[in-house]
């Protein structure tokens, strides 16, 4: 048996990740199109939206590397939670 060792980089689907940073881009783009073209331009949206993508960037960076069978045992409880945030 021949053993490898693997990295978590490898691992990841880098289409949707490139992809995901491609949308994000040409979003913030967009929003400095529509407020470079105003009389008095504040950038308030776009400020907003960068903020948003680097708090989004962090949260799928935890994600990525959180081994979520450590939440078997509250699996139940976590499914409950779930299901009254819905109502």
């Amino acid at each position: 048996m021949k053993l490898t060792t693997t990295s978590k980089w490898t691992k990841f689907d880098w289409g949707i990740i490139i992809a995901s940073i491609f949308l994000v881009l040409i979003s913030l783009a967009t929003l400095y199109s529509l407020e470079i073209n105003q009389p008095d331009p504040n950038y308030t949206f776009l400020k907003h939206q960068s903020v948003a993508a680097v708090l989004g960037l962090i949260v799928v960076a935890f994600f990525l590397f959180f081994d979520f069978r450590m939440l078997k045992d509250w699996a139940y409880i976590l499914y409950g939670i779930g299901i009254l945030m819905l109502l």
